[in-house]
């Protein structure tokens, strides 16, 4: 009971500081032009190199997208995490990259996981889900998503973390 309560505790350590991280790349990505420009820089000597390594370098794949689902965004651990190219994804609908739980329309599962982070004070865990790579192949995910409103544009932020090793590391301990 040890390991698994070891487990534990370091999965909690890690929601926390995913939680942080994804609420200081909110306020970053809320400022992003469309079609995943880099936004300009917003202090003095922070240039838009400095947040496109902070972005390429995260552990999870953040993705921007529009009001109908389409990608507007998509970090380099997300074009490897998926096995897609941001060129070939631009403007084009998420939808065949996640399989949600149940049998609601992306958008509205978007907008509720939005509308619960936006109205509770808790520490909302992410949500489980899986993606889908190029190739066919699933692997289960969790999921934060956040909503920004830009020029009267609504945005939607997915910050998404591949869970194969931990499920794979879980299923050692119970072996």
């Amino acid at each position: 009971q040890a390991p698994l309560a070891s487990l534990l505790k370091s999965v909690h350590r890690e929601y926390r500081r995913y939680d942080r991280d994804l609420a200081a790349l909110e306020r970053r990505l809320g400022r992003l032009e469309p079609r995943g420009h880099p936004p300009a820089p917003t202090r003095a000597g922070e240039d838009d190199g400095w947040l496109q390594a902070l972005l390429d370098n995260i552990k999870d794949s953040i993705l921007s997208l529009d009001g109908a689902g389409r990608l507007r965004y998509i970090n380099l651990t997300g074009e490897r995490m998926f096995g897609v190219e941001a060129a070939d994804m631009l403007g084009r609908p998420i939808a065949p990259l996640l399989e949600l739980p149940g049998e609601r329309p992306l958008l509205e599962f978007l907008e509720d996981l939005a509308r619960e982070r936006e109205t509770t004070s808790i520490d909302l865990a992410p949500t489980p889900c899986a993606g889908r790579r190029s190739d066919g192949g699933t692997f289960p995910l969790e999921m934060v998503v956040s909503r920004v409103e830009r020029d009267g544009e609504r945005i939607y932020i997915l910050a998404l973390r591949d869970l194969s090793e931990r499920v794979a590391a879980e299923r050692a301990l119970r072996e």
